[in-house]
């Protein structure tokens, strides 16, 4: 089990899981709100990026984005999904532009997003992120190899 931290401010720079062989992530968190996720091409959130916001506006509201900061595809009513005190489960797949978003660990279970983008990019890079407070991220051994403190 690996745990990192990302710091009280919105920033994909500080938290990257690397992965080539998997279309998919399943993590925990514990954040008062706005899990964000980047879903790139490469360690770079600026281009070829799919955004998932999980407990958004004040942990009412989650959302799939078309790309960094855009207006969201879809959106769904999610009311306390996130916990200041305790860590809870989520997944993300993303294979050929279909972008799908669950609770717990187990994989196509308590689906609670999905999305078909045209012209879908590769992901092999995972950024993380928090909106106003320290979050903290958990990871089993298997997701991916882990980059943390990035400065670019």
């Amino acid at each position: 089990m690996a745990i990192a931290t990302t710091p009280a401010t919105f920033s994909y720079n500080t938290l990257w899981l690397l992965q080539s062989q998997k279309t998919y992530v399943k993590f925990g968190v514990k954040a008062c709100n706005d899990a964000l996720l980047a879903l790139s091409a490469q360690m770079d959130s600026s281009t070829f990026t799919y955004e998932v916001v999980i407990g958004g506006y004040n942990n009412t509201q989650s959302d799939i984005r078309p790309g960094f900061s855009q207006t969201p595809s879809i959106s769904a009513s999610t009311p306390g999904i996130l916990s200041c005190t305790e860590t809870r489960y989520f997944w993300v797949s993303y294979e050929g532009g279909f972008i799908e978003v669950g609770q717990g660990l187990d994989l196509g279970q308590r689906r609670i997003l999905d999305w078909k983008y045209e012209n879908p990019h590769t992901v092999t890079a995972i950024g993380f992120s928090g909106w106003d407070a320290e979050d903290e991220w958990e990871f089993s051994h298997t997701e991916g190899t882990l980059v943390t403190n990035i400065r670019f």
